[in-house]
């Protein structure tokens, strides 16, 4: 159980084209969120469980006022998730598989280009899926992990704009598998890892206009535990470099794309002080 309490305010003034304008408005709002879960181990290495939980997004007002309308505030955002799913684990296989529904009252949706964006409340959404999740031990200090989902996210007929159409940034689909070790040595454990990862098709826009088709990208790394507190790892993300789209919106009558960032080398090192 939670509880909170959200306030917000908003103040603007301007002129444009001659004309002044400004308002000024504030909104309050307690909310109580609560979640329920159960669970039962039919053996001792499967269980299932079932889960409900409420979701809150606050209300508020945009940073970027509009000429000529007053300051009303977007509705807060409510979901509720129903989740049922399963797990079975033993020393060398873990599978895990859920299904969920998600209703969603009031979505938060931002549109218009980059740096004029307005978040406004785009009406109700239904999301359906399956998530599958397997692990396997297959070596001392080796694991094949697979993981997959599937989801509808489509909002209702009472979403005056969007009736229909898919959620934005929600991927029809996904999919990863990833090769993990860990390699005892006199210097330290070695860690590698290579991984894939598929992205479904998915719109960046309610109008579902602005679409980004599906996508794989390969990353590898490898670690080294230098000392008991000390973690060196070198890693390539988007070994191949693949392009897609990350954010798209409408300039006029032009559609406009920005593009990942394509392969990254990198450095990370964590040291533990305690």
């Amino acid at each position: 159980m939670r509880f909170s309490h959200d306030k917000a305010s908003t103040q603007y003034h301007g002129n444009m084209l001659g004309n002044p304008f400004g308002d000024q408005g504030k909104s309050n709002d307690d909310r109580v969120l609560g979640q329920l879960s159960a669970g039962y181990l039919l053996t001792d290495d499967w269980r299932v469980y079932t889960r409900v939980a409420q979701g809150y997004k606050p209300s508020g007002y945009n940073i970027v006022p509009t000429a000529g309308l007053d300051a009303k505030p977007f509705n807060a955002e409510k979901s509720i998730n129903y989740e049922i799913g399963t797990r079975y684990d033993t020393a060398d296989v873990t599978l895990q598989a859920a299904t969920f529904y998600t209703h969603t009252k009031d979505m938060q949706l931002y549109s218009g280009p980059v740096g004029m964006q307005t978040l406004s409340n785009a009406g109700r959404a239904d999301a359906t899926g399956v998530e599958l999740e397997a692990k396997w031990r297959f070596a001392p200090g080796w694991s094949w992990d697979i993981n997959g989902n599937m989801i509808r996210s489509e909002f209702t007929n009472d979403s005056e704009l969007y009736h229909g159409n898919r959620v934005p940034f929600v991927p029809r689909y996904g999919a990863g598998s990833s090769v993990n070790g860990v390699i005892d040595t006199r210097y330290g454990a070695l860690m590698p890892r290579l991984a894939v990862n598929l992205v479904g098709p998915h719109y960046f826009d309610g109008d579902n206009q602005l679409r980004q088709g599906a996508y794989a990208t390969l990353d590898s790394s490898i670690g080294w535990q230098a000392t008991e507190r000390m973690n060196i790892s070198v890693y390539v993300d988007n070994l191949f470099d693949r392009r897609y789209r990350t954010y798209g919106y409408m300039n006029g009558s032009s559609a406009v794309a920005q593009v990942n960032m394509g392969r990254t080398v990198g450095i990370n090192t964590r040291i533990d002080f305690f």
